[in-house]
């Protein structure tokens, strides 16, 4: 958390809504305390119905 945020994103092509995917912000297994009241947050109709983390499915194989 910080005082002041930048968040910056690139767009290189057409917008393809098939492709488009997240997961919600406040998924309890996370934990993020982001010290803003839920009744308070602004939050996209879209990204009110995204899933929790666990359930999003992707193609990407992670390997650590």
């Amino acid at each position: 958390m910080s005082e002041r945020a930048e968040v910056l994103y690139k767009c290189d092509g057409f917008y393809n809504k098939e492709s488009e995917g997240g997961f919600r912000f406040d998924d309890p297994a996370l934990g993020i305390d982001w010290q803003i009241p839920h009744d308070k947050a602004i939050i996209s109709d879209k990204d009110k119905i995204l899933p929790a983390l666990e359930a999003v499915k992707t193609n990407f194989e992670f390997q650590v």
